[in-house]
């Protein structure tokens, strides 16, 4: 069922937006467009800011300097309750002597919406959420999961113009968690609600988001698709927090506005790669993180027959000592030391049924170019 009547919602423009508190600049010139019906995601660490742009969003907050328009409007000076808004909270904020039914309808009896249409969109929001059968219970009746669908359907039986999460997940167990970001993900883009979404969490904003940006210190570091944020980072910051990296040092020998030839060391040869470099900042013989994720090493032991099976396009990168391995089920993770010029602990994530060398052990380890990636050297920020 889809939410009848839902209004024409517009592109959400955030414009230079400031907010300074004391001497902490919170949110640090963000200029960004969200895309009508997207599911947008803000994700950063604690402190970031992407909660006080929410709040900003949302009313609760004015900025210093900046505007937010809803397509050609200008609501930066509105309150809250002039901004046709939802929001869906950490705690749930559910009226505990109201049944589900009551609660969901809270929003509409406090815009005079006649009865026999109420009930109709309550009705109608309900089914959306998975909540049919449960409309006369009590929120001390419902499950984690069950409040935090009462919550949303709360938020989207007002047809808002734009729907604001705040960690909606926080307060549930890892399986629920899991269970509620595909049920989230449906119900916003069913209900054909434009979203923004604040988390902490990677695994929430990789795997629900149609863009995200990832926050750092009151600033955007990159905004983009969780596919292209994940694989192709902007910085070292942005490649550490969407999951674990691995990070070499790579002195470019050659390149170009794709692609950069570089090496691990004098001795070793060379390899073209795809960066994230303006040529400029890169002369020759400069050194540069060098990305490559868990999952895309690969590590066979030294002398091993294994390594006669390798695919012969990856390139060889260097030998490490298995430090220790973490087995998750279908998937075992592996630290290894690495040796000149690998030098650090780096992490191999590979099927369980291919892991066959225990702590100690020596290895090889190989990497496709098309899974390797050039970074520029993090910069102070201003």
């Amino acid at each position: 069922m889809e939410l009848g009547n839902l209004p024409i919602v517009s592109d959400v423009h955030i414009d230079g937006l400031v907010k300074s508190f004391g001497s902490t600049r919170a949110v640090d010139g963000v200029t960004l467009t969200v895309r009508s019906g997207e599911m947008f995601f803000l994700v950063g660490p604690s402190g970031c800011g992407k909660t006080t742009l929410l709040r900003m969003l949302a009313g609760f907050s004015a900025p210093d300097s900046g505007q937010i328009r809803f397509g050609n409007e200008d609501v930066t000076a509105l309150a809250p309750n002039q901004r046709d808004i939802g929001m869906v909270f950490q705690g749930y904020a559910l009226w505990p002597h109201m049944t589900v039914a009551e609660n969901v309808g809270f929003g509409l009896k406090m815009r005079k919406v006649p009865k026999d249409e109420a009930e109709q969109r309550v009705m109608e929001a309900i089914t959306l959420t998975g909540l049919t059968g449960m409309e006369a219970r009590k929120p001390n009746a419902l499950s984690g999961g069950q409040q935090q669908r009462v919550a949303l359907a709360r938020a989207l039986v007002i047809r808002p113009n734009l729907l604001l999460l705040d960690e909606p997940l926080s307060n549930l167990d890892a399986k629920l968690r899991i269970e509620m970001r595909r049920e989230i993900r449906r119900i916003c883009k069913q209900s054909g609600t434009t979203a923004i979404y604040v988390t902490h969490d990677q695994d929430e904003a990789l795997s629900m988001s149609d863009r995200m940006a990832v926050m750092n210190a009151g600033r955007v570091q990159q905004c983009d698709t969780p596919v292209v944020s994940y694989r192709n980072p902007s910085s070292k910051f942005v490649a550490e927090f969407l999951g674990e990296a691995n990070l070499m040092q790579a002195e470019v020998v050659e390149i170009t506005e794709r692609l950069a030839k570089v090496r691990l060391a004098s001795d070793q040869a060379e390899f073209q790669v795809e960066h994230a470099i303006e040529p400029a900042q890169a002369p020759r013989g400069v050194t540069a993180p060098l990305m490559i994720r868990p999952a895309d090493l690969h590590a066979v032991l030294v002398d091993g027959a294994s390594e006669a099976k390798l695919d012969p396009g990856l390139v060889a990168l260097g030998e490490a000592r298995v430090l220790d391995t973490q087995f998750f089920g279908a998937m075992t993770s592996v630290a290894v030391e690495g040796e000149f010029p690998l030098e650090g602990t780096l992490r191999v994530q590979s099927s369980s049924r291919d892991v066959d060398f225990g702590e100690g052990d020596r290895v090889r380890l190989y990497g496709p170019e098309a899974a390797m990636w050039l970074l520029p050297q993090d910069t102070p920020q201003a």
